[in-house]
């Protein structure tokens, strides 16, 4: 679990942060919610508890999530005894069905621009987003390591976010490759990072 949610974390925070700065009006609106919570530097981080319930963060990191897919393998099922009907086609008892998150997550008719970071789509309020949040699965098979992903990847953002400012060169959008959980394959990113005052 830890070798997962090291992954994790590290991808997620890079394409954040990458996207965040790249676009001044998001790194504005989290800089600000953000410093709500956390208005001097002297204090310590909020904790999780706090920081999961900012919604502009929460939107930052879903969209994140859904740009890279969480895990991008697919993740075999077993149709039960009585078996099931996907898409209008009948699978007998114990088929193997499987699926990438890529798919529903970059879906058109789900999401408008699918292939752009737009945190606000997260925002709006509506909950029937909710079952589109499918970094860490659903249901029973649910990731176990979810708990040890979330809460440092609130408290690192928040840092990163609060402390620092990280230019990164505009290279477009980033490619991943599949070793169950998404690595970043291209482009190669640097930053140059300042602490804010």
């Amino acid at each position: 679990m830890m070798f997962s949610a090291a992954f994790t974390i590290g991808t997620t925070l890079t394409v954040a942060t990458y996207y965040a700065m790249r676009d001044k009006r998001v790194l504005a609106h989290l800089q600000a919610e953000i410093a709500e919570v956390w208005p001097s530097t002297r204090q310590e981080c909020p904790s999780w508890s706090v920081l999961e319930k900012l919604p502009y963060l929460s939107a930052v990191i879903k969209e994140t999530f859904r740009m890279t897919g969480g895990v991008l393998s697919d993740i075999p099922r077993i149709t039960p005894l009585d078996g099931m009907t996907i898409g209008g086609c009948y699978l007998p008892q114990g088929t193997t069905v499987s699926s990438s998150n890529y798919f529903p997550n970059h879906d058109r008719e789900t999401f408008d621009n699918p292939d752009s970071f737009y945190p606000e789509r997260w925002t709006r309020g509506d909950k029937k987003m909710q079952k589109w949040e499918l970094a860490f699965s659903v249901g029973p098979r649910q990731c176990p390591a979810i708990s040890h992903t979330m809460a440092p990847l609130y408290i690192c953002l928040a840092h990163i976010i609060r402390l620092f400012e990280l230019d990164y060169p505009d290279k477009g959008h980033l490619q991943y490759k599949d070793y169950f959980v998404p690595l970043i394959s291209g482009p190669h990113l640097q930053a140059r990072i300042r602490t804010r005052l």
